[in-house]
């Protein structure tokens, strides 16, 4: 499996704010987040950084399984997931500790597109595996290293059923230095049709952290804007009050964000013009359909209650989905 077909995360947990938009949390207790896109609440601590090692967990698994209760398990390389978080500048012990921290936060989701969550969490068990092959010549300093398998909670098993999949690598986004940078960076790539003109800075700001204070506003803009470049790698680019998004089609020629600056609706004049373009006709809302049908992971066999969602748990999607994994 290349690196394109992974799953790294799903569309609704950056869209309802599931991640606090900060590198430091706070604990949370029966606080209700509402968004235009559903509504959720967390008790525990998730932040940015958690969400870094929630989607490099899904990115770098070697292997995907189910077990034998049916429930869904990953088989990991820790080296793995530290190289991709901030290019290896945390510790392992440090993001065990993010990984405890992302099986005891309890989260419910509400949202129209999807579906209820209640009270389930993102994952509930790390054990250590299988001992690594040695290489000769290489050095371990601490000890022997051991592969991890993290079984996915319910949370993120309903997700990856119901949700519609996202694949990006998130090393880029976890070298940025701000948490609200990785927040906007991650709901911005939820979207794939862009808004005329791109978004606003204070829009997006909103979006992720909710209404803030003069001086918090001020706060998060100056750390956005310090980390202009390392959005930029991500293909999200900054110019003056607006945030745009430069997509590339798979094997395209690269092109740098604000490269060719183009106005909207230049190549878009109405017909019955001389010499005028035609309009751009989108796909009929069947295909559109049809496309994101086929996006879900597919769900066959019979379904059974899921004791923690309101929805099928549907253990025979999870196996669609598990045996497209790489080994």
């Amino acid at each position: 499996m290349t690196e394109r077909d992974r799953i790294t995360t799903t569309l609704i947990p950056a869209r309802v704010r599931l991640f606090q938009p900060t590198q430091r949390p706070v604990t949370t207790r029966g606080e209700w987040v509402e968004t235009s896109w559903g509504r959720c609440r967390v008790d525990g601590r998730l932040g940015q950084r958690h969400a870094d090692v929630y989607e490099a967990l899904l990115f770098v698994a070697d292997q995907w399984a189910i077990g034998e209760d049916g429930g869904a398990w990953l088989l990991v390389d820790p080296a793995k997931v530290r190289r991709r978080i901030a290019r290896g500048q945390h510790s392992t012990a440090r993001i065990q500790e993010w990984v405890a921290e992302l099986m005891q936060a309890v989260v419910w989701i509400r949202a129209a597109s999807l579906g209820v969550v209640e009270e389930s969490v993102l994952l509930s068990d790390r054990q250590d595996a299988d001992h690594l092959p040695d290489h000769p010549g290489k050095v371990v300093r601490s000890g022997e290293r051991r592969l991890w398998r993290v079984r996915l909670g319910s949370a993120t098993v309903f997700l990856l059923q119901h949700d519609l999949p996202l694949s990006y690598d998130p090393g880029p986004i976890t070298r940025l230095a701000h948490g609200i940078s990785q927040a906007i960076a991650r709901h911005v790539l939820t979207h794939k049709v862009l808004p005329v003109g791109g978004w606003t800075v204070d829009g997006l700001i909103g979006a992720v952290a909710g209404p803030l204070a003069g001086s918090d506003r001020r706060n998060a803009r100056r750390n956005l804007r310090a980390d202009a470049e390392g959005l930029r790698a991500i293909g999200i680019s900054i110019d003056g009050d607006r945030v745009t998004r430069v997509l590339q089609r798979p094997g395209g020629v690269l092109q740098r964000p604000g490269g060719v600056p183009q106005r909207p609706g230049v190549c878009r004049l109405g017909p019955g013009r001389s010499g005028s373009f035609r309009p751009i006709q989108g796909p009929e809302p069947a295909a559109l359909e049809a496309a994101g049908q086929a996006k879900r992971p597919a769900v066959a066999g019979p379904t059974q209650k899921n004791p923690a969602c309101n929805g099928p748990a549907e253990t025979a999607g999870l196996r669609a989905v598990a045996a497209g994994s790489h080994r």
